[in-house]
C-alpha cells in the first residue's frame, strides 16, 4: 500500500441502510469502502479488488458467507474478514472463528466495527 493510501475495505450486505451506514462508517475511520449488496457482483469483478478487510453479512441470499469467504479466498491469500450477523448463534461463532474471521452482532457501532477490522488484520498479519 502506498504512503497516503486508505485501506480497502471490502463490504458485502444485501440489506441496503446497513450496507449504507457501515460504508459511512468505514469512510469516517478512514478506510476506503467499496459495497456490494450482493455476492454475484463481487464475485464478477476480475481480479476481484486486493482488499485490506472484507465485512460479510453471514445472512446472504442464496449462498453463506463462509461459502462466499472460501471462494474469494480459493486462490488467493486469505483476506481478513469480519462477519456481521443480527443472530447469535454458537455454530456462526464457530464457522467464523474457523477462518480467523472476527465475529460481529448487528447492531454495532462504529468504534465496535473499526476494533473488529483491526483484530482480524493484527490477528492476520500475527499468523503469517
Amino acid at each position: 500500500m502506498e504512503s497516503g493510501e486508505r485501506p480497502l475495505v471490502v463490504v458485502v450486505e444485501d440489506d441496503d441502510d446497513v450496507r449504507s451506514a457501515v460504508l459511512v462508517a468505514l469512510d469516517v475511520l478512514g478506510f476506503e469502502a467499496r459495497g456490494f449488496a450482493e455476492p454475484q457482483s463481487l464475485m464478477r469483478l476480475t481480479p476481484p479488488p486486493d482488499a485490506h478487510c472484507l465485512v460479510l453479512d453471514i445472512g446472504l441470499p442464496g449462498v453463506t458467507a463462509f461459502e462466499l469467504y472460501k471462494s474469494l479466498c480459493k486462490d488467493r491469500p486469505a483476506v481478513p474478514a469480519v462477519f456481521i450477523t443480527g443472530r447469535d448463534d454458537a455454530s456462526g461463532r464457530a464457522a467464523a472463528a474457523a477462518l480467523h474471521g472476527e465475529y460481529l452482532l448487528k447492531p454495532f457501532t462504529a468504534t465496535a466495527l473499526r476494533d473488529a477490522v483491526d483484530r482480524a488484520t493484527a490477528g492476520r498479519a500475527a499468523s503469517k
